[in-house]
């Protein structure tokens, strides 16, 4: 049987039964009688006369192996949410979830603050960079909430995402979290609807006609933004509670040991304030806001 495929389709039936966790004779059994393979078949044990793990079955959708074409598509190994390499998917999702809350809390802080006093202590101190900031932080916001809603797989390779969080664990059937979890995850995928636009053309990639259009992309209604937070946080809490039978929790945006963006605004205050009191002195009170003003900028980090 080996002789009637040729050596180069004999590689890609190893590579496509390694991820599908066959034998390769089984593989090329079945590669010559359809020279196609379906996801869908396989784990419903039409032909295949070994049996599946029970964990293939919640695959949601079909996925095929073209063998012919040169292009194996990565099949996504389930594993049980009791699994240690579920719990640690789960704390790491939970972990960069986190983070993404932190830094739209830094953007939120400085440049939604409806107060007109956050505005002025930015125009007053560091105009130039805090609109650099401010562009920064929306582009790498709009990029990370696109990839963490990109799908499970691209070719031959995972995705850390949304769907390959509930796609490729195994949650139990009795809480019904696997379908809270999809209702959850068409929030995100909504989001993304909106913001795809501008991470295909201008942040991921740079498309030549949207950068010479200047034309705004990634716009979103009002409120979906914090619609998607809070069903990231919510799928957070879900999973967490599945793997260590206790919720995430308060993602707080303040990191440990302070030195956040409300510390980063009294900073800026004081500064003012400092400035104000400096400019309006004179004699030894001058003398003595200078002296304090040297020793802060030569003053050894602590």
């Amino acid at each position: 049987m080996m002789d009637q495929i040729k050596p180069r389709k004999l590689v890609r039936l190893s590579n496509a039964a390694e991820r599908l966790d066959l034998q390769q004779s089984t593989l090329r059994a079945w590669f010559l009688a359809r020279k196609h393979l379906d996801w869908g078949e396989m784990v419903g044990g039409k032909w295949c006369q070994e049996p599946f793990p029970p964990t293939a079955l919640r695959l949601k959708q079909t996925t095929s192996v073209d063998v012919t074409g040169g292009h194996v598509h990565t099949v996504l190994k389930t594993i049980s949410y009791k699994d240690e390499a579920a719990k640690e998917i789960v704390e790491r999702f939970c972990g960069h979830v986190h983070w993404l809350v932190r830094v739209r809390d830094t953007y939120r802080v400085l440049f939604e603050d409806k107060q007109p006093s956050c505005q002025t202590l930015m125009e007053k101190t560091a105009s130039s960079f805090f609109a650099d900031l401010n562009r920064i932080l929306q582009e790498y916001l709009l990029l990370e909430c696109a990839k963490i809603t990109d799908p499970a797989t691209t070719g031959n390779h995972e995705n850390f995402t949304v769907d390959c969080l509930v796609r490729n664990i195994c949650w139990p059937d009795d809480k019904n979290i696997l379908k809270e979890l999809e209702s959850l995850q068409a929030i995100t995928e909504e989001f993304r609807s909106y913001i795809g636009p501008a991470r295909n053309k201008l942040l991921a990639h740079l498309d030549r006609t949207a950068v010479l259009s200047g034309e705004p992309l990634g716009g979103f209604p009002e409120g979906k933004d914090k619609d998607f937070f809070d069903a990231l946080q919510r799928i957070c809490d879900i999973t967490h509670k599945a793997c260590f039978d206790k919720i995430y929790g308060y993602m707080s945006p303040i990191p440990l040991g302070g030195g956040d963006v409300i510390s980063l605004r009294k900073t800026l205050a004081c500064a003012v304030a400092f400035e104000k009191a400096l400019s309006e002195s004179s004699g030894q009170n001058n003398t003595w806001l200078y002296s304090c003003l040297e020793k802060a900028r030569h003053e050894p980090k602590s």
